[in-house]
């Protein structure tokens, strides 16, 4: 891909269309934010142009009558859920004044908790602190394990050359500084520590503005009696961008602390192949990344590609997929296997090129029956794990579920476009991944867990590689016209820092529910015919969880070319929790079990936590 130049500073005196509102005062914020002034200055110039168009979100609850307490305060505090997106404009509704914070996790869990400030007037140098969180018993977990952030809103595309303001950066802050009529979010993580005692858990949450007055907000945490167990051969996986020696091992540690146990991983260097005899690979990368993805703990399935291997096959003057071109391919490969057999615990699947097609190839794609010829080929090394990844059923004429009897992991969308593929891949009873459903908590847990995948992959965790990733426009050049730059990964990786986005701790969440229902089944085997009565609570629980959950729930993907999804239906939004904590005191009752107790006692675990208010649905409309 060609970079593109930005366009000179000069230009900027065709700029002449000023934007009003809101949103243009979070646009100016935004630019000013980067080092590169071109970068203002293109916008500017496409915006003249009719190339880059910003619009204002539209709110449709209406704005709260402020109380007399509100009004003295100049200010109104309201909780939301952290699934639905609270944008500068937003409206608190009526129930959401005046709740507490709670939230309920695992000793080791990562779990989020929201609030908004709706602002009647300015508000300078505002805080949130948090006190350190108490039991009864006088058990703390410390005030460092809650990572308090404010939600920035950036201008991000909507759709081809139009760009709103939405929650996009979850920033550290020490104090800032809220426009009167600017509602801003704060975002705060509880990290439980892995030694954590189970209980119940207070706070107090206190968001004070240095021109008016503070209001404390009741933080309630229960840390459940139980771990979550990691399913060893579910793939959690980011497609992974290049990235600097410097940033490498925090953003994998990142990637770690959000679920992710697989990456793709840098392609070895092939430096001498011939027609006759053995080729000569550098392997070194991958034995660096083997040692660190190992001391990360993410031993997951990696993917590689093979397309170093014949790009050195085609430099050395041998047509691909020639006589010729057998010989040193699979010699390749087989240094490959070499080098895997002698590594066991570093696992990796070869995907053959990237979505096959029957036209329109990129430079990164292959049709069909190329596909296939290379799969026939890395056959010839037994014992490679080969994976395709078609985006759906056919291309053109040409059907492409055999692919699932020639591979060992099949990769598809999660849409009706791949329902014969994935259909076929289960019967076969090969292995079934997923890939660009998007950032929704759902496709990563519930959705994920009905369709039967082992594996969930997404486009694409891009490495610090500028210092203006809050550029709404492409610095290095563009694959779509009208594409924004903003609104696309899970962080914003600053050389210094990494900014994680509200998606991506909805994807965190999601991985954690699919840890929960594996635990669950783990659980469960382990207490075998002493569980009976819970089994069949939670077999109806699983019932009731297939029958909710989108099997297909990326409802964006209309072509199957798109990489994400549009976002779930908001009723949805209820489930999540109702059906985590449901499955959290099946989980709790087990406990009772392995130690002979009976759940339905009075002092029972299950008794204990069965009284918490957690998992009720939200009222209609969300």
């Amino acid at each position: 891909m060609r970079a593109r130049p930005l366009i000179s500073l000069a230009l900027l005196m065709l700029a002449g269309r000023v934007w009003a509102g809101e949103a243009q005062a979070l646009l100016d914020e935004q630019l000013a934010l980067l080092h590169n002034p071109d970068i203002a200055s293109t916008v500017r110039v496409l915006t003249r142009l009719g190339k880059f168009s910003l619009v204002e979100h539209e709110e449709t609850t209406p704005a709260p009558t402020p109380s007399d307490e509100q009004k003295r305060a100049g200010y109104i505090v309201f909780g939301r859920s952290y699934l639905e997106e609270t944008y500068y404009n937003s409206n608190p509704r009526p129930r959401e004044i005046g709740t507490e914070l709670r939230l309920f996790a695992t000793p080791g869990e990562y779990e989020p908790v929201t609030f908004a400030v709706k602002p009647l007037a300015p508000l300078s140098g505002a805080t949130v602190t948090c006190t350190e969180l108490k039991s009864a018993k006088g058990v703390t977990i410390p005030r460092e394990a809650v990572d308090v952030r404010f939600v920035r809103q950036l201008a991000r595309g909507v759709k081809s050359f139009v760009w709103m303001p939405g929650p996009e950066a979850l920033e550290e802050f020490a104090k800032v500084d809220i426009p009167q009529g600017r509602t801003t979010q704060f975002w705060l993580t509880v990290h439980v520590p892995p030694t954590a005692t189970p209980g119940q858990y207070a706070g107090t949450v206190t968001f004070q503005a240095g021109n008016a007055p503070a209001t404390p907000l009741a933080l309630t945490v229960v840390v459940l009696p139980f771990r979550l167990l990691e399913d060893p051969e579910t793939q959690f996986g980011w497609y992974y961008g290049s990235s600097s020696a410097a940033t490498l091992d925090a953003e994998l540690d990142d990637m770690r602390a959000h679920g992710f146990n697989a990456i793709t991983l840098p392609s070895p260097t092939v430096t001498r192949i011939a027609a006759e005899g053995e080729p000569e690979i550098d392997l070194s990368a991958w034995e660096k990344y083997a040692d660190l993805l190992r001391e990360m703990g993410m031993t997951g399935i990696h993917q590689a590609g093979v397309d170093h291997v014949t790009s050195a096959i085609l430099r050395a003057g041998i047509p691909e997929l020639s006589p010729q071109f057998s010989g040193p391919f699979i010699a390749a490969m087989r240094q490959h296997k070499e080098w895997l057999d002698a590594h066991p615990d570093f696992r990796v699947a070869f995907t053959i090129y990237d979505e096959p097609r029957e036209s329109l190839l990129n430079p990164w794609n292959r049709n069909f029956e190329q596909t296939a010829a290379y799969i026939k080929l890395c056959r010839q090394v037994p014992g490679l794990v080969i994976s395709v990844n078609p985006m759906g059923d056919s291309g053109g004429s040409v059907d492409y579920t055999p692919f699932a009897g020639l591979v060992d992991v099949l990769n598809t969308h999660a849409w009706k476009g791949s329902a014969k593929l994935i259909s076929e891949t289960l019967r076969l009873d090969k292995t079934l991944w997923v890939y660009n459903n998007g950032y929704s908590r759902l496709a990563w847990g519930f959705s994920l867990w009905k369709l039967g995948a082992r594996g969930n992959w997404q486009w694409a965790y891009f490495g610090a590689g500028s210092s203006d990733p809050y550029s709404p426009i492409p610095v290095g050049g563009s694959e779509n016209p009208g594409e924004s730059n903003t609104g696309r990964g899970p962080t914003y990786c600053f050389p210094d820092r990494i900014i994680p986005t509200p998606r991506y701790e909805w994807v965190r969440e999601g991985i954690d529910d699919y840890r929960y229902l594996y635990t669950l089944r783990e659980e469960l085997r382990e207490v075998g015919g002493k569980a009976a009565k819970v089994r069949a609570e939670a077999d109806a629980l699983l019932d009731e969880i297939a029958q909710v959950a989108p099997m297909y729930p990326a409802t964006g993907l209309q072509t199957g070319a798109e990489a994400g999804s549009s976002g779930d239906p908001a009723q949805l939004l209820a489930y999540y929790d109702h059906f985590r904590w449901r499955a959290a005191l099946c989980l709790v009752k087990l406990e009772d079990v392995a130690a002979g107790r009976n759940p339905e006692a009075a002092g029972s675990l299950y008794a204990q936590y069965a009284k918490f208010p957690f998992g009720a649905m939200l009222p209609a409309g969300g």
